[in-house]
């Protein structure tokens, strides 16, 4: 069911995006036959990874897949260390402080308000702030 998720080639500031549509996409396929399988997953993610920039990670990560029994190595620790490993090799470790940065220059100009907000609370999620700290608002 829904579509697959947009195909990953590295960049960097898509890392998040494109890791939350392959929850997003496995979450609603999730009693679908195979979908349950943590290995499967990994492999499914590694097939939306294409070009140059991610070349060489995928193919060591199918290898490493490969070596895994599907039976007895069929556990949650698979999918949780492909979640690592594709966020030390490619999530942007910059995001929070970039986000910060971009809030300070973040101006409200009339009549788009409602845009300000959103994008306001949206910084402040990325930056790590707590919404209900009155330091937020």
């Amino acid at each position: 069911m829904g579509g697959l998720p947009q195909v990953f080639s590295g960049d960097r500031l898509l890392a998040d995006d494109f890791i939350e549509e392959v929850k997003g996409y496995l979450r609603l396929n999730q009693d679908v036959a195979g979908y349950n399988s943590l290995i499967k997953k990994v492999a499914l993610t590694l097939t939306l990874m294409k070009g140059p920039q991610v070349a060489g990670w995928t193919c060591n990560m199918g290898t490493w897949l490969d070596t895994l029994d599907p039976v007895l190595d069929n556990i949650p620790d698979v999918w949780d260390q492909f979640l690592f490993e594709f966020s030390q090799q490619y999530q942007d470790s910059q995001r929070e402080n970039r986000a910060r940065g971009e809030i300070e220059r973040c101006t409200m100009k009339f009549p788009e308000i409602d845009d300000y907000i959103a994008r306001f609370e949206d910084l402040s999620r990325i930056a790590g702030y707590d919404a209900n700290s009155g330091a937020v608002f």
